[in-house]
């Protein structure tokens, strides 16, 4: 059987979240932004859209390799516009298309991690580009 890969930001909250999800779930951090922009010069194509480089090959690698191994992939980031930029590079760096869910929160209690994977949804471009701007 397939595991569920749970991509969460910080290293410092996996442990956490895998003492209350159990052995059905791989959970890995991106360790923050694993994208940003270049930083030698405007980092911006003719249309002015925000060209992208990648910041943690290494990280970048693992969570290749874990989302090809999992059966689904669920990016929970933080509820904030921050977090949904770091939820869509996640998206887009790992090539999941629509192949995932986004689940947010901000608590890391039990109750907390268990809402936010009851409420899964899609990556909200608008939170994204507010971020980008």
């Amino acid at each position: 059987m397939s595991k569920t890969l749970l991509i969460v930001e910080s290293p410092n909250k996996i442990a956490t979240i895998k003492k209350y999800l159990g052995v059905d779930y791989i959970v890995k951090a991106s360790v923050g932004h694993i994208r940003d922009l270049p930083a030698t010069d405007m980092g911006l194509d003719e249309n002015l859209n925000p060209l992208y480089v990648d910041t943690k090959p290494d990280v970048i690698k693992s969570l290749r390799t874990s989302a090809k191994a999992a059966s689904q992939v669920i990016v929970m980031t933080d509820d904030d516009r921050e977090g949904e930029a770091i939820g869509w590079h996640i998206v887009e760096v790992l090539n999941l298309g629509d192949n995932y869910k986004r689940c947010a929160t901000n608590d890391l209690s039990k109750d907390g991690i268990l809402k936010a994977l009851n409420s899964p949804r899609k990556i909200n471009r608008n939170f994204v580009r507010a971020q980008e701007t």
